[in-house]
């Protein structure tokens, strides 16, 4: 996901392939699609793992796109760490505190800043 923090909109950057180390061949490459953006300094960009999208609640309700879209939205001012940290930590409230996430998952969480 791409936070445009001029314009305070986000979109959903998806596209098909291969998950990391599905294929350990010269094959790979083979179901790997480049995706080229543009940003300016403030601008968020999330990459996640279908683990986090995926994870239920007891209702069997997924965490899902929208609600990180919300998340990064109100959390956009803090720090890549502290939105990090406020993404997982709402995932673990939505799936219920104790219980376990049923898939792994990855997150990485970049803010540009375009300062020197």
């Amino acid at each position: 996901m791409l936070f445009k923090a001029k314009e305070a909109t986000s979109e959903f950057m998806l596209f098909d392939g291969l998950g990391l180390g599905i294929l350990r061949n010269k094959q790979y490459e083979n179901h790997v699609q480049e995706k080229t953006f543009t940003y300016e300094s403030g601008d968020i960009l999330v990459l996640i793992t279908d683990g986090i999208v995926e994870a239920k609640n007891q209702k069997g309700q997924q965490f899902g796109f929208e609600r990180i879209r919300s998340l990064v939205e109100i959390h956009h001012a803090k720090s890549p760490n502290e939105i990090q940290t406020q993404l997982i930590d709402s995932l673990h409230v939505f799936v219920g505190g104790v219980r376990m996430i049923d898939d792994d998952y990855s997150m990485m969480v970049v803010k540009f800043n375009n300062d020197n």
